[in-house]
């Protein structure tokens, strides 16, 4: 049977601790738990976090922030009591405390912590709100890591209807919004939290100017109409659902929804609605794995499965959003691929919207389409060949792929000559007309892979 008491346990060394805790400002609770011949009690500290940081990363670094302590306490007469352990809890992890002395320097430090809430508290309390007009993407006086990812996902949006001269920037900001959450997550200690928040800040404020430039920049009246073939974008965003399955992690999630937002803007009208829905509801499902994540013992289990469900839930409605956009999305066709110089940067632009970094957005202008393709023996006696197929561009950090591979197998035509040569045989005939792979004006280089 466990019952709630006062805090206090008639134990020295438990007293104290409460006693420190209690002077400085802090939660402490005790419960009590009979056994056959020893009495448990649990003790639980926490730092009381004011109302105004309900909806920010610092509340809930400190709601997520306990010290936990278990004595022992015989019932035999005379009987000593013993500590069975004790842990300091935070959002990232737990951390054993040894000695009597290392507890205490915790609860002091949370003491501090409960100061430094309540001093910000009362400085943000008269702070009035930034007007809307003004800027459209600041933050909160405390940016959470989801408002960050909020005002990313809008520079990844307006990433693809940018300038090629502004993907360098828009970059740059995307990658300082994704370091900022990082380091606000990984903040534990009042040092490493105001380092956080400062470069959060630094971020936003970036962020936002990049943003101010991009809406207010005119479009150009010769805007290209919106390309008629395959979406590669929306083969990327079917490859993030993949990745998502496997392990159900918030962080390829968050990345799906990003391929989703970033699909939107080249997708019909009319198919808006069902990518926003599928965006919104993945970002909840990433939060509640996150949250999960979080979580121990038997209620951490529940959690996590419910999570995982919703997850997979949420997984397969951005697939069918996905396939609703583009329909041969699931499996590279090699009629898909695009065959001429142009489409093959397009393609490569639009496959690489989200994942892809600054420099491989500059190589795919600087660089010379090609098509590669890799050859490989099949197990057993080799008669088999598997060519994997990529168009792209070579350029000097290496091949940038247009599109996911397309995988060809087929029976060798000569046992005497390497699977490269095979599939030059097969694929690249004398005869144009009769070619597998109808590129115009592009290399094809066939490519014996090492490996096997």
């Amino acid at each position: 049977m466990t019952t709630a008491t006062a805090p206090q346990t008639g134990i020295k060394d438990a007293d104290k601790v409460i006693a420190v805790a209690t002077a400085a400002g802090l939660t402490a609770t005790v419960k009590n738990t009979d056994h056959d011949t020893s009495t448990s009690y649990a003790v639980e500290i926490k730092v009381p976090v004011p109302s105004a940081f309900d909806d920010n990363a610092l509340g809930l670094i400190h709601r997520c922030e306990s010290l936990w302590l278990v004595w022992y306490l015989g019932k035999r007469k005379g009987a000593r009591s013993r500590r069975g352990f004790a842990e300091w809890r935070t959002l990232n992890g737990t951390r054993k405390l040894r000695t009597l002395r290392d507890i205490l320097v915790r609860v002091e430090g949370m003491g501090d912590d409960r100061e430094r809430l309540e001093r910000m508290a009362a400085e943000n309390a008269g702070t009035p709100a930034l007007p809307a007009a003004e800027d459209t993407a600041t933050a909160p006086t405390v940016p959470s890591p989801r408002e960050l990812d909020h005002i990313a996902d809008r520079l990844t949006a307006a990433g693809p209807t940018a300038p090629a001269d502004r993907h360098l920037e828009i970059t740059d900001a995307h990658a300082a919004l994704e370091d900022a959450r990082d380091a606000l997550c990984a903040a534990h200690t009042p040092t490493a939290r105001d380092r956080a928040f400062r470069q959060a800040h630094a971020a936003v404020k970036h962020a936002n100017a990049v943003l101010r430039t991009l809406e207010e920049q005119p479009a150009p009246a010769d805007a290209p109409a919106a390309p008629t073939g395959p979406n590669f974008a929306a083969h990327a965003a079917y490859e993030a659902t993949t990745d998502a399955s496997l392990h159900l992690r918030p962080e390829d999630l968050r990345y799906l929804t990003r391929h989703l937002l970033t699909l939107a803007t080249t997708a019909p009208t009319g198919m808006h609605t069902a990518l926003t829905d599928a965006h919104a509801t993945t970002e909840d499902a990433a939060d509640a794995v996150a949250a999960a994540d979080a979580l121990e013992g038997l209620q951490g289990v529940k959690a996590s499965a419910a999570a995982d469900k919703r997850a997979r839930a949420a997984i397969e409605q951005a697939r069918a959003a996905i396939l609703a956009v583009e329909p041969a999305a699931a499996q590279m066709r090699g009629t898909d691929m695009p065959v001429t110089p142009d489409t093959i940067r397009a393609a490569a632009h639009a496959y690489l919207a989200v994942n892809g970094i600054a420099e491989e957005h500059a190589a795919i202008e600087d660089g010379r389409p090609t098509v590669q393709v890799w050859c490989s023996n099949g197990a057993g006696l080799g008669w088999e060949v598997t060519a994997t197929i990529t168009a792209g561009v070579r350029s000097t950090i290496g091949h940038v792929p247009a599109h996911p591979p397309i995988v060809l197998r087929f029976r060798r035509l000569d046992g005497r000559l390497s699977a490269a040569e095979n599939a030059r045989r097969l694929l690249w005939r004398v005869n144009p007309a009769k070619r597998y792979l109808r590129v115009e004006d592009v290399e094809v280089e066939f490519l014996q892979d090492s490996r096997v």
